[in-house]
């Protein structure tokens, strides 16, 4: 069941981040909450700075998606070993995401990432709950 959940979550921050690299610029920024249309592109203009950062932080996603999926098949000490900074970074982007989520983005697309963090920060929670994780034995 955690390798389940685990994949599934690595999957849904994964596909969120390609959604955010690879969709249409202005309506990923739309899904963000933007209500206006994007100025012509330029080096050092703030929006489209805004839109390098968000691609920047959707490769982040899929890193963090992989890194998810691939280690909730890991067992005993190498559960344990990625297990804490995995849920301490996830419970992070989780805070994060959804502060800015309640803030800046006011869209239910803001919420939906925000839900995808969390069930992957909890898949993560998760792993510690099992006997492998806890005592080290199957």
């Amino acid at each position: 069941m955690r390798w389940i959940v685990g994949v599934g979550a690595g999957a849904l921050l994964t596909v969120a981040g390609l959604i955010i690299i690879l969709g249409n610029v202005e309506w990923v920024m739309r899904l963000a909450g933007s209500a206006t249309a994007l100025p012509s592109a330029e080096s050092g203009n703030a929006v489209w700075i805004g839109v390098a950062f968000a691609r920047v932080f959707g490769a982040a996603l899929i890193v963090i998606g992989l890194l998810t999926s691939a280690a909730s098949r890991l067992e005993g000490e190498a559960a344990r070993q990625i297990r804490v900074p995995l849920a301490v970074g996830l419970t992070v982007l989780m805070v994060l995401t959804g502060a800015q989520a309640l803030a800046i983005w006011s869209t239910p697309a803001a919420w939906v990432l925000w839900a995808i963090v969390a069930v992957a920060c909890g898949s993560v929670f998760t792993w510690g709950l099992t006997k492998t994780a806890l005592h080290g034995t199957k």
